[in-house]
């Protein structure tokens, strides 16, 4: 301990260069949760259990989602709706969509949750009791029983994406393809605004998703500092657990 309170002390104050920046601009602070090395912390838990199955399903719509994202890109967008063709296309199109969407909130919720959890769980004695709260708080579990079932619905409205796609895919594959227009029609253009909306509402969405799981996540941080209860304990702790208090009394065993 006093090895380490040295070399605390021979930092410097100030840091320089891109840190400095990040400190000054507020992008991310400069100070980190206190570090203790409670043995509970390395006994496994009903959490534990829990977050791993979770962690397990946001690898998996990482994966979905950089798939559903190429296949929505290479995707020809000349549909005509008025056809069976282009109604093809068209509701495969709007599935791939689906997917990517619920695949990319299924990817943050997975991380974010067991990253809040897991600082919750170690931020003190109460910890675990914090990480408790945050995990059943209601609108996080809203948002991840959301997650996990449109992680779970996407693959097969994945498969059924592909199939509708498959449609058009066999017979554009024996034509020519067409030479390209200087200028793309205005229903072109409409779609890819279109488009652009939705994506954008929905990345906006997200945005909001963050915000709250930021805003419950520090709310229930700032309780276990802020407890005087939790403070009392810790300082009748430390008062008997020091050097200090021992000094006057001989050891009889």
């Amino acid at each position: 301990m006093a090895w380490l309170q040295q070399q605390q002390q021979q930092q410097p104050l100030q840091e320089d260069g891109f840190s400095s920046v990040l400190h000054e601009t507020r992008l991310v602070r400069a100070e980190s949760m206190d570090i203790k090395n409670d043995p509970r912390f390395f006994t496994g838990n009903v959490l534990d259990k829990r977050l791993a199955a979770f962690g397990c399903l946001s690898v998996v719509s990482g994966l979905m989602v950089q798939n559903a994202m190429k296949a929505a890109f290479i995707m020809k967008k000349d549909m005509n709706v008025r056809t069976l063709d282009g109604a093809c296309q068209l509701a495969g199109f709007l599935m791939i969509c689906m997917v990517l969407y619920g695949n990319v909130l299924a990817a943050y919720v997975g991380v974010v949750q067991p990253y809040h959890i897991y600082r919750l769980m170690t931020a003190g004695p109460t910890g675990f009791e914090t990480a408790c709260a945050y995990y059943l708080n209601k609108e996080i579990i809203d948002l991840r029983h959301f997650s996990i079932k449109m992680a779970l619905l996407s693959m097969p409205l994945y498969i059924i994406a592909s199939g509708f796609r498959f449609v058009v895919k066999f017979e554009r594959d024996w034509m020519k393809p067409d030479k390209l227009s200087d200028t793309p029609p205005l229903w072109a253009r409409l779609e890819g605004l279109l488009a652009c909306g939705i994506f954008v509402l929905v990345g906006f969405g997200l945005f909001t998703i963050h915000w709250r799981h930021g805003e419950i996540f520090r709310n229930l941080y700032d309780t276990i500092g802020n407890n005087p209860e939790v403070q009392g304990i810790m300082t009748r702790l430390d008062a008997m657990m020091s050097s200090g208090s021992r000094a006057t009394s001989q050891l009889d065993v």
